[in-house]
């Protein structure tokens, strides 16, 4: 599970994480966020969940049940190596004008994307639409929060525009289609991502 956000976002996440249990899919996370804070952030996050939360570090395993959020100050990729995944760290330019940047985390699971649920939640700009889109197109389930929840409908109103999304949710639904769809088997994720395609389905 890919998960970014922009303005308002913290207050987002904390409402998604704390409704789900500790045997979630591991969910990382990109949020706009200065680096004097993230790690406060996921520290917070972490003694109101039931999910363990971390501020990403580079090599860090990732793991059923744990979340991953990215420094303030570096972007987060996820590696495939010997058949698990790993959290990557990277100091290098700025995507969308943010870093870390929300498009680069989606780009980093694109090759396991039909394993992946992206979700772009409340958030100025555009960055995280064209990696969700990329993503929707290689076989990823992608969520984006609906504009009467968002505080700002920057970031996922661009991934509805350009029709990046299989589903819109208010943010109070999104924990229970995310894990409604992580129970299912593939051929049954298959069979929603093609009822869902058209990408208004709440």
């Amino acid at each position: 599970m890919a998960i970014g956000a922009s303005t308002g976002g913290t207050e987002a996440i904390k409402k998604l994480l704390i409704s789900l249990p500790s045997n979630s899919p591991a969910i990382v996370i990109t949020q706009h966020i200065p680096k004097t804070f993230s790690l406060r952030f996921a520290q917070r996050l972490n003694d109101n969940c039931q999910v363990e939360v971390h501020e990403a570090s580079h090599g860090q395993k990732i793991k059923a049940g744990h979340v991953y959020i990215a420094p303030g100050d570096q972007h987060l990729e996820v590696v495939h190596k010997n058949g698990a995944l790993f959290c990557t760290l990277s100091d290098g330019d700025e995507v969308n004008r943010h870093k870390p940047a929300v498009d680069v985390l989606f780009d980093s699971v694109s090759d396991f994307a039909d394993n992946v649920q992206a979700v772009l939640l409340t958030g100025m700009g555009q960055d995280g639409a064209h990696g969700m889109l990329r993503l929707k197109e290689l076989g990823s389930r992608t969520i984006i929060q609906d504009k009467n929840s968002s505080l700002i409908w920057g970031m996922p109103g661009r991934a509805h525009a350009i029709s990046a999304h299989t589903m819109q949710s208010p943010l109070l639904e999104i924990a229970k289609h995310i894990l409604n769809y992580a129970g299912l088997s593939r051929t049954e994720m298959q069979d929603i991502l093609a009822k869902n395609c058209v990408g208004d389905v709440l």
